[in-house]
């Protein structure tokens, strides 16, 4: 992996929601992925519409395990607590991370990429990555990071990298 001494990683959205949910496969790896770019002092950066998406989809998880729930109380303290939880998130998020914005040029850069992996929802995150100046896009995206392989590392790489 390159190293220059202004390192700046885009968060995949994957990213963002293992580590809202602490996703016990992946949670280990995200945690020390955001540690060590904090304590290196490397830009961590998300597509604004990947906190859209993870606050639509971290309550929606968190129903899943706990709004079927037999006991009421479970059922009606999840259903107060969970988007509190998502507006957390937000905010902690903000202050670990550049926003990047996802306008018109964007689009377009998205949209020529189309060649080279058929995801417009991806191709926007290496879009933001690549308009930012991002070093790195840290995703668990296998088919993103195929056609990105220069591009795209897991947090595990990152980790590794910047030892």
């Amino acid at each position: 992996m390159r190293q220059s001494k202004q390192v700046s990683i885009l968060c995949d959205t994957n990213i963002l929601i293992y580590y809202m949910l602490c996703t016990p496969r992946f949670i280990k790896d995200v945690m020390k992925l955001f540690e060590r770019c904090v304590e290196r002092e490397v830009k961590l950066s998300c597509a604004s519409l990947s906190l859209k998406d993870m606050f639509y989809i971290t309550p929606e998880r968190f129903k899943e395990r706990f709004m079927n729930d037999e006991s009421m109380v479970v059922a009606t303290t999840a259903k107060l607590i969970l988007p509190e939880v998502a507006w957390s998130g937000i905010s902690k998020l903000k202050e670990l991370m550049t926003i990047v914005p996802i306008g018109a040029e964007e689009c377009e850069l998205a949209q020529s990429l189309r060649h080279a992996h058929n995801d417009f929802e991806d191709d926007l995150i290496i879009a933001a990555a690549q308009q930012s100046g991002a070093t790195y896009v840290v995703t668990y995206d296998k088919k993103l990071a195929k056609h990105f392989p220069e591009y795209c590392k897991t947090p595990a790489e990152i980790v590794a990298a910047l030892a």
